[in-house]
């Protein structure tokens, strides 16, 4: 028998390319010559449509699309510079691109609302043997180059040809050229890269998602042309589909650029949320493959990063938005406290970050949720980021090696909520700010460092718009208290007393400056640079660019001028600091030699005056009670000395409060005879400043912390209703 083996094929990459295209474009030369006819008499049809159609255009619409081998080289040019200005001036929905072949015969190519099966290059080719339509054409060029008007047009054209200025007939309005033209409508999305320290930076990534979900790159920066009104996330671009490849997925910027007005911005409510408060669900995706590729994190670790009540990203977040926002992890099938792990059979080594985030998104299409964060295998490619975020937008992306970092968790975060990078004044960093969590100074660890962000940050996330102050110095001088963002968070003090960040602004200057305080404690106690110190921070006056500078620290009797609106001296003068509790800056602020009369008192700086801190139990005016905060000593029923805390006794009061020591030692658990206070102010836990609205914010896990418990009767007893008595009014 004989053995009629089968060829070998080549095995296909079986990986799924996520930019796939749907969009369709019109034929080029390339892949025309790639296909072919299956009869003879297809060949003559395609033929004959092709050249009906454009025949009839020649004269109406100056169309010259024929063309003459002609060993008169001066003939032959001139013949070439009308189809050069031919496809300047078309106004057609169909399209011409010209190539001249070795075999010195010239092809036409032209596109068909409805394009044939099957095309070869020979079907557009004129040859020789086809001179017969020459005569014709010739004619037909002859007679639209002596119509008047007409002939001086394209005589001023073929001019301005013959000394290379290929520039658009001033007669030929392109804006309204393609008009009715198919278009691509999707939304521009800016992607923020974070490297490591030593790494050069990485430049910013633009995308453009259409409402089908398919993703566009630029195949040149977008940013000269994203300038006037553009908002990350909340920009629709509009622009023909025939500046798409569908073979890269890219939008051809390059070449729609050369048009005036084939591309146009429209603002629309984005995917970043309409606002920054309250609680929203995220999703933490570890992606896996089958080749023993994985995040080093575990589910419960990446759970405790990023939810947990210590050191996560949650703890973070919660400090620096005094309470205002919360991340919940997300729930349904197969998540995991927060966290899904998703499988796919293909190598991720193979894979860039993008790829691999589209894995985890395509199977989480069913959970809802606000943020995405996608956790990669070392293996995939970050082109040398640690991080990716969308600014604004849903989904962060993870290198596993700093997946569980929290200062790159609230970095990225913070560009998902539409935070511009920090970077430092004119000729640094565009993120080396040190002191805000937006520029790349923080803990490159896991164990982290607490600070939030800066003036131009904390003004535009609206955290603590109830402390924010705005003037024009060239009007009204200003002179008052600033505080740290801790004196909000410990209730130091009330709306109206004090700011917290003060914008300067006018409407003929073109930048904006924010002078805050950077109190170092709290949820700044881990600030690496500047702290206890007046900073003044800059950004355009320009609602789509909030990027931001850092200008200078000031202490007290440092002062700052800067030229401002043609009025002279813009000066900002710290008076005094205060760094006790909760501390502050008195600060003066004028222009133009105009004070209003305020100067600088001679206060020195008042000595610190450490915060109140409860490490045990406070004295207790009569009738009065508070549980203890330690835990409680006393003999258990086998005659052994243990030591328990109140939350200990609330789970079984029945029993329990019967010891005489855990009676006296937790009044409030164990319903006594008293009135339960709370302890006043802050108090310290893990070496945190506390307060019980902190506690109360998420009593439901906090108060089952004897400390918090202890400290916060009143709030954290109804927690405990069922098993504890309640504090008495």
């Amino acid at each position: 028998m004989t053995n009629c083996a089968r060829p070998s094929l080549k095995k296909r990459d079986a990986s799924v390319t996520v930019l796939e295209s749907v969009v369709d474009v019109e034929p080029s030369i390339e892949t025309a010559k790639t296909q072919n006819s299956s009869t003879n008499r297809e060949k003559e049809s395609i033929k004959r449509k092709i050249w009906k159609r454009k025949m009839s255009d020649l004269i109406d619409d100056q169309q010259i699309r024929a063309f003459k081998e002609a060993e008169d080289s001066s003939t032959n040019k001139r013949i070439m510079q009308l189809v050069k200005l031919s496809a300047l001036g078309s106004s057609r929905k169909g399209w011409t691109k010209v190539q001249k072949y070795k075999d010195s015969n010239l092809a036409l190519v032209a596109s068909d609302d409805e394009e044939p099966d099957t095309i070869d290059p020979e079907h557009h080719t004129i040859s020789r043997k086809n001179i017969f339509v020459l005569p014709l054409v010739m004619l037909l060029i002859v007679m639209s180059i002596m119509i008047g008007s007409t002939n001086q047009q394209v005589g001023n054209d073929l001019s301005a040809l013959d000394n290379e200025e290929k520039t658009v007939p001033k007669t030929r309005d392109l804006s309204n050229v393609f008009l009715k033209e198919d278009k691509l409508e999707c939304i521009v999305t800016v992607l923020e890269a974070l490297v490591p320290p030593g790494v050069e930076e990485l430049p910013k990534q633009y995308f453009c998602e259409a409402k089908s979900g398919q993703v566009y790159s630029f195949d040149s920066d977008p940013s000269p042309i994203l300038t006037s009104g553009f908002i990350s996330g909340q920009t629709t671009m509009k622009l023909p589909k025939r500046y798409l490849d569908s073979r890269t997925s890219q939008i051809l910027l390059s070449e729609a650029s050369e048009s005036n007005s084939v591309v146009t911005f429209n603002p629309i409510a984005g995917r970043g949320p309409s606002t920054i408060a309250g609680e929203f669900d995220v999703l933490v995706i570890r992606v896996v493959d089958g080749y023993n590729h994985a995040p080093k994190q575990s589910v419960a670790k990446l759970h405790n990063d990023i939810f947990g009540e210590e050191k996560s990203l949650n703890d973070m977040i919660d400090e620096c938005s005094n309470g205002k926002l919360r991340i919940m992890p997300a729930e349904g099938d197969n998540v995991v406290k927060g966290v899904l792990t998703v499988k796919t059979s293909e190598n991720l080594a193979k894979m860039n970050f993008k790829e691999c985030g589209k894995y985890g998104t395509n199977a989480a299409t069913h959970i809802h949720r606000h943020y995405t964060m996608i956790v990669c295998p070392d293996e995939v490619e970050f082109n040398g980021a640690a991080a990716y975020a969308e600014r604004p937008g849903r989904i962060s992306y993870f290198m596993s090696t700093y997946a569980s970092y929290k200062f790159i968790h609230l970095h990225e975060i913070a560009h998902n909520l539409g935070g511009f990078h920090s970077g430092t004044l004119a000729g640094g960093s565009y993120y080396d700010d040190y002191t805000c969590a937006l520029g790349n100074k923080g803990a490159w660890n896991e164990s982290g460092a607490a600070f939030c962000f800066n003036g131009v940050k904390t003004w535009q996330f609206g955290w603590y718009s109830d402390y924010h102050r705005e003037i024009d110095p060239s009007e009204h001088p200003h002179k008052g208290d600033l505080y740290g963002i801790n004196a909000v968070n410990d209730k130091s003090i009330q709306k109206g007393n004090g700011d917290v960040d003060i914008r300067i602004s006018s409407s003929t200057v073109d930048e904006v400056l924010y002078v805050t305080f950077l109190r170092k404690t709290g949820p700044n106690r881990d600030v690496p640079k500047y702290g206890n110190s007046v900073l003044v921070h800059r950004t355009a006056n320009k609602a789509f660019d909030m990027s931001s500078e850092f200008i200078t620290s000031l202490q007290s009797g440092e002062k700052y001028e800067i030229d401002w609106d043609g009025a002279g001296k813009l000066v900002i003068e710290v008076c005094s600091i205060d760094i006790g509790s909760p501390g502050k800056a008195n600060i003066l602020i004028y222009a133009g030699g105009n004070d209003g009369g305020m100067k600088c008192d001679s206060i020195a700086p008042k000595d610190p005056v450490p915060p109140t801190v409860a490490n045990d139990s406070p004295p207790k005016p009569d009738n009065t009670c508070q549980d203890s905060f330690g835990k409680i000593s006393f003999t258990n029923n086998t005659g052994k000395n243990v030591k328990k805390p109140c939350s200990w006794v609330a789970k079984n009061t029945d029993n329990r409060c019967k010891i005489p020591e855990i009676k006296e030692g937790c009044p409030v658990t164990c319903g006594a005879d008293c009135q339960c206070i709370e302890t006043s102010g802050s108090f310290k836990v893990n070496s945190k400043q506390r307060s019980c609205d902190f506690v109360g914010r998420n009593k439901e896990v906090r108060c089952k912390k004897r400390l918090f418990y202890a400290n916060c009767p009143k709030v954290c007893t109804p927690v405990f209703k069922t098993k504890a008595k309640q504090c008495k009014e």
